[in-house]
């Protein structure tokens, strides 16, 4: 089960892509989160999956220090496995935290788009600083820390052509595990969308070389499209999680199905106080059923898109039962790039590609594992 714990509203940065409202306030005690993991461990739940979200987590990081080593324990008492991640801009990930995250396996996804020129368009601070130096900083810290982490870029029309040298400028710097998503707010012309196929396949060409030579990756939304291929029916059954498989919590308790519905008050289905409503979540989720669009009809790419996502439908286009045709246009994009890395990598039989998409007892913790050994070395 996926809990996202909202620890705070407020953000010290000023990213232009963000579909946040920012605000100050209390942020979440860690009552408020310990009461969240009891409700899923009572409902039987055997592994808890934590992300700690904001705003800015490490706003709050006194409550994430003393929060995680205690919800780890109570599920080990409970015979239950809690796992966690923290999302961050990295802007207060001193050598401390990055310690602290690889002592205690606190998973840690940090928000950076590229070199300077791209961290410093999209990704300013509140004051209108630049914020390159600290996200390089925080990579550097995470590296020597030989801590577990993630980059996370967003994609916008003003760096879409420069996706491929971005990422490979995170490669360079530590980074093993890469995870990108589009920025659906923008105003996205045909041309833009042109030169994102064209970065989607310098990417690519990127992975195959990379993977032909040897490294140890894990790249979204491209692994995503591959597994989704190899493993037929089993991805549309895992996609849309919406209040079944996921909830969100935001910071007095309130609970959503999603984090992408933390913004609405509309969409609460109860709080940790008193549990899930059921007559709200069946009007969230049960309505939606994870199902796919009705004019998806029978799109062959339909088994490995993102279009049954009620959230991110709701998000991009205001409907959990339509899909936008921007979201459409990047599926297809990104499928039509994922699958000229399988067919040049399954034709050279690569052995690192084989065991990871097709090899059902590959682990992929035991990948990350090695991820990190390496990057640390």
């Amino acid at each position: 089960m996926q809990l996202v714990l909202q620890l705070t509203r407020d953000c010290n940065f000023a990213c232009t892509y963000c579909y946040q409202t920012h605000s100050a306030g209390r942020g979440m005690t860690p009552e408020v989160a310990e009461a969240a993991v009891e409700r899923l461990l009572d409902a039987g739940h055997a592994h808890v999956a934590i992300t700690f979200f904001g705003g800015e987590p490490l706003l709050e990081r006194e409550t994430l220090e003393a929060c995680w080593p205690a919800l780890r324990e109570l599920g080990a008492r409970r015979g239950a496995l809690v796992t966690a991640k923290v999302c961050t801009n990295g802007a207060l990930l001193d050598r401390s935290l990055a310690e602290f995250a690889r002592r205690t396996g606190l998973f840690v996804s940090l928000s950076v788009d590229g070199g300077p020129d791209v961290q410093d368009t999209g990704r300013p601070t509140v004051d209108g600083h630049s914020t390159s130096a600290l996200a390089e900083n925080a990579l550097e810290r995470l590296r020597v820390a030989r801590a577990p982490f993630a980059t996370y870029q967003v994609i916008t029309p003003a760096n879409a052509a420069v996706l491929a040298r971005s990422t490979e400028w995170l490669l360079r710097r530590g980074s093993r595990v890469f995870v990108s998503t589009l920025d659906f707010g923008a105003p996205w012309t045909p041309a833009d969308l042109r030169r994102l196929g064209v970065a989607y396949r310098g990417l690519a060409r990127r992975y195959v070389r990379w993977t032909r030579r040897g490294e140890t990756f894990f790249m979204t939304p491209f692994d995503a499209k591959i597994t989704a291929r190899t493993q037929g029916s089993r991805f549309g059954k895992e996609t849309c999680c919406a209040g079944v498989r996921q909830i969100a919590v935001d910071p007095d308790g309130g609970i959503y199905p999603c984090i992408e519905f933390l913004e609405s008050p509309k969409w609460k289905i109860g709080d940790v106080a008193s549990g899930i409503d059921p007559a709200s979540l069946a009007s969230v989720y049960h309505d939606h059923g994870g199902s796919r669009p009705e004019e998806c009809g029978d799109c062959g790419i339909r088994s490995r898109c993102a279009s049954n996502c009620a959230c991110l439908n709701l998000r991009v286009g205001g409907e959990m039962h339509s899909i936008d045709a921007l979201l459409c246009a990047h599926e297809r994009l990104v499928t039509q790039a994922a699958d000229r890395i399988g067919r040049r990598l399954f034709q050279k039989r690569d052995r690192t590609f084989l065991d990871r998409h097709y090899n059902p007892w590959h682990q992929p913790l035991a990948v990350l594992e090695s991820i990190f050994e390496e990057t640390a070395s």
